[in-house]
């Protein structure tokens, strides 16, 4: 019977195999339309627009990752124990809400995407803005 199983599998793997799927399509550029009058960058600047694809998000720079540690000790008449805690943070500062135009130095930047009806956050990965090669 485990043979047959075993044949069954192997046959059946073999047949259907992997297929390699195309990868998706890139979705189409837009223009972002915004009330703000930027003004021209500075050398070291670069323009950026910044969107989201649902609903306007609040954006920050984080400037600063925060970690506090506290340790404190607690006994009593059976338990005696250390208790640690650690709690981690952003100290940032407001760049504009979504949809915008803004001018960014060139240097790593992260920012912190809020939204404002659920105040959830997330936090983007460090990057490094690249020369406006348009000008």
């Amino acid at each position: 019977m485990k043979t047959a199983l075993t044949l069954a599998t192997l046959l059946l793997t073999s047949a259907c195999g992997l297929r390699e799927l195309p990868p998706r399509a890139a979705p189409s550029a837009r223009a972002v339309e915004v009330d703000d009058d930027v003004d021209a960058p500075k050398s070291d600047q670069s323009t950026v627009s910044i969107d989201a694809a649902h609903g306007r998000l609040k954006v920050e720079r984080v400037l600063e990752h925060i970690e506090v540690e506290s340790v404190g000790r607690a006994s009593g008449t059976y338990v005696s124990a250390t208790i640690g805690m650690s709690t981690t943070g952003e100290r940032t500062e407001p760049i504009c809400e979504t949809p915008c135009v803004v001018n960014l130095t060139r240097e790593t930047q992260q920012f912190r995407l809020t939204d404002p009806r659920t105040h959830s956050r997330a936090t983007s990965p460090p990057f490094v803005l690249a020369k406006d090669q348009s000008r």
